[in-house]
């Protein structure tokens, strides 16, 4: 079975500004937080 994602355009996408907005909000974790491991993902900018 395929999974079909609906496409999002027009007003119902996300404004980029938006995204970039609340990515400079976010925080990276701590292990003081309670984490056992903390991992990341490559940013492209």
């Amino acid at each position: 079975m395929e999974l079909v994602l609906p496409s999002r355009a027009g007003t119902a996408r996300v404004p980029d500004v938006a995204i970039h907005a609340a990515r400079k909000k976010l925080v990276p974790p701590a292990y003081a937080e309670g984490f056992d491991a903390l991992g990341g993902t490559p940013s492209d900018g």
